[in-house]
């Protein structure tokens, strides 16, 4: 069996402005997510769900792969079983 990882990961939010970006540490919020599913080494794939560039950059980077967010799924509306 195949074991995947999906991290979904929007640009904006509503109630903390920015909060994927926001730094802890030395690192935004979003990279702390996808740097532990890489070093758990237990997925034989991991998919981030974004629509920021710079979280796809990031994802590039790290040999790991995005899927582009369709645009109304980045509204407040949209939850979890949408994405």
């Amino acid at each position: 069996m195949k074991v995947c990882a999906t991290i979904p990961i929007k640009s904006n939010s509503t109630r903390v402005k920015d909060k994927n970006f926001k730094l802890l540490g030395d690192k935004p919020l979003y990279q702390y997510i996808i740097d532990h599913c890489i070093q758990a080494e237990c997925f034989d794939s991991i998919y981030v769900d974004t629509d920021s560039e710079d979280i796809k950059a990031y994802c590039f980077e790290n040999k790991v792969k995005w899927i582009e967010r369709n645009p109304e799924l980045t509204l407040d509306t949209a939850n979890g079983n949408d994405v």
